[in-house]
């Protein structure tokens, strides 16, 4: 029998890279979900991850090992490849202003720091998969990314071999 039982930090499992679950395999008490006021209206990306963010901060989250769901990342209709955002998402701009609650521990405030860095480089990564370079190193900027320092160095070189190519290809030899 597999183990299930509640996630204890669902930023910091969340932080080290994809979400533990996606909406198609997450339920939620309807009591719950109206407490929460439900998905936000008004945004184009990351509805499904500020809902996680406000359950977690605000209850418990069970789960089970169990793969009960399929998703398909090879799809090419997915929102998280035809709208890239330019800037922090706001899940993550709120989970940011949270870290500074110190009813928090200094544990959960460092995860949820880490958490809110991870989406950035994760941005910040799609903007230079797209050649935005200036999005990107702005991104990159943020003091919170250094809180994933493999990361950061990654995403870093990445910038700055793209920029060095771009300059590179710009230069007529004569």
């Amino acid at each position: 029998m597999q183990h299930s039982g509640l996630l204890k930090n669902y930023f910091e499992v969340s932080a080290r890279g994809d979400l533990p679950f996606m909406m198609s395999s997450f339920c939620i008490k309807r009591k719950f979900f109206n407490q929460l006021h439900g998905f936000p209206e008004g945004i184009t990306m990351g509805e499904d991850q500020d809902l996680f963010v406000r359950a977690a901060l605000n209850g418990h989250i069970a789960y089970s090992p169990s793969v009960l769901s399929f998703y398909h990342l090879d799809s090419s209709n997915r929102a998280c490849q035809r709208i890239v955002p330019q800037e922090e998402c706001s899940f993550s701009k709120y989970v940011f202003e949270q870290t500074k609650n110190k009813a928090l521990s200094p544990n959960m405030r460092e995860n949820m720091n880490k958490y809110s860095a991870s989406h950035l480089l994760h941005i910040a990564s799609l903007n230079i998969r797209l050649g935005r370079l200036t999005i990107a190193k702005r991104l990159l900027n943020d003091e919170r990314c250094q809180s994933q320092p493999m990361k950061y160095l990654w995403w870093m070189a990445n910038y700055w071999l793209n920029k060095l190519t771009v300059g590179a290809s710009k230069l007529t030899w004569v």
